[in-house]
């Protein structure tokens, strides 16, 4: 008799898990025993829906390239994009190919279809941008950073100048 994992898996209610704690936490991070199981990616995604409407959380973050990620919460904040699009450049690890991950996608940005911008549901990769055979170039985070502290503090003590940065970075394909 051979099993599979939706043999072994039923639904969880939000309620239950908030029960397990004295006081609501802050944060809630919640795992899974492997990854790439179809019927996990599910229960995530209904304890997650039932976490936003009954429970108030706003954010999910996944194992997936957090550079990535900026381009899913675009999407489910602002609409921005094509959700094909989204799917194959917002996640890292071929998830973007998963249904749930798909479905996930699609139920947040019609949930923040009309809602104000404090309301709304958030989405973040939680991996560094990098796969196990390579990385991509660091432009994207490190011109971010650049950007950031050029804001915040005196030109003098930045350790160097966009057009310094860049010239050090080099061609980004030969980061990957």
């Amino acid at each position: 008799m051979v099993n599979d994992i939706e043999d072994f898996t039923h639904a969880v209610e939000a309620t239950a898990v908030m029960r397990l704690f004295p006081t609501r936490p802050r944060l809630l991070a919640l795992g899974e025993p492997t990854h790439g199981e179809e019927a996990l990616l599910d229960l995530r995604n209904g304890l997650f829906r039932q976490l936003v409407e009954h429970e108030g959380y706003r954010t999910i973050a996944i194992e997936s390239d957090c550079m990535a990620g900026l381009v899913v919460d675009d999407y489910v904040t602002s609409g921005t994009g094509i959700l094909d699009d989204v799917m194959e450049h917002g996640f890292s690890h071929g998830w973007g190919a998963f249904e749930a991950n798909r479905e996930l996608v699609r139920w947040m940005r019609a949930y923040n279809e009309d809602r104000i911008p404090s309301d709304a549901l958030r989405f973040a990769g939680v991996d560094g941008p990098l796969e196990i055979t390579g990385a991509a170039s660091p432009r994207q985070s490190l011109t971010a950073l650049h950007d950031y502290l050029s804001a915040c503090v005196e030109p003098d003590l930045l350790p160097c100048t966009a057009q310094t940065l860049d010239r050090l970075l080099g061609a980004d394909d030969r980061w990957t």
